[in-house]
């Protein structure tokens, strides 16, 4: 019944209305950067994690 393991998942999820992003331009090696207002901004993880005990081993040193 109790094997020591442990199993977790999760997804996270987002949306933004009218978010300020930054707008990054190269041009002729010069860098400029400008913000904007963005129509929405989502954004969105999956995780998953799974662990377990690991068995004891007998090691002679001797």
């Amino acid at each position: 019944m109790f094997t020591e393991r442990f199993v977790m998942v999760g997804i996270n999820g987002g949306f933004t209305q009218n978010s300020f992003a930054a707008l990054n331009m190269i041009k002729d090696a010069v860098r400029t950067t400008q913000t904007v207002n963005t129509n929405g901004v989502n954004n969105f993880s999956f995780f998953m994690w799974y662990s377990r005990k690991l068995k004891r081993a007998n090691i002679d040193l001797g």
